[in-house]
């Protein structure tokens, strides 16, 4: 096999793997500020075992750490106490409720494997604060 060959096929096989059972992306304004982001989620499992991704933010002076894994979000809050109240809701784009827990623990997982691929909303309210994430299933 001659070497053109032999990078094209490398080339074509790097192209269809799949790069991982999820990512996150944000976008940023021209000043900087963070005005969205976005993870998304594989129903499937991918050939190759990829590590999950932990993202992280502030909420009611709390880090609330989210965890992709294949089909599932796991949401954390490594701070949190009995007297915290709060709730994690995802909603499809047309509004309808997929999913509603309250937090009654640290550690929160949110199965999104039965739903069809698409674009979810999934808001977190911790004691009065309210923070929106895009989740995209495939």
């Amino acid at each position: 096999m001659s070497i053109k060959k032999l990078i094209s096929a490398i080339c074509m096989l790097a192209v269809a793997l799949p790069s991982g059972a999820k990512t996150l992306s944000y976008a940023y304004d021209n000043s900087g500020n963070r005005v969205a982001r976005e993870i998304v989620v594989n129903t499937t499992k991918a050939p190759m075992k990829i590590a999950g991704q932990t993202v992280s933010e502030l909420l009611s002076q709390k880090e609330v750490r989210v965890h992709t894994e294949i089909g599932r979000l796991s949401v954390e809050i490594p701070s949190y106490e009995t007297g915290d109240i709060g709730s994690i809701t995802v909603h499809s784009v047309s509004g309808m409720t997929v999913a509603h827990m309250d937090l009654c623990d640290a550690v929160t997982v949110i199965d999104m494997s039965g739903n069809p691929a698409g674009v979810y909303l999934m808001e977190i309210n911790l004691n009065g604060c309210k923070s929106v994430w895009k989740v995209m299933v495939r």
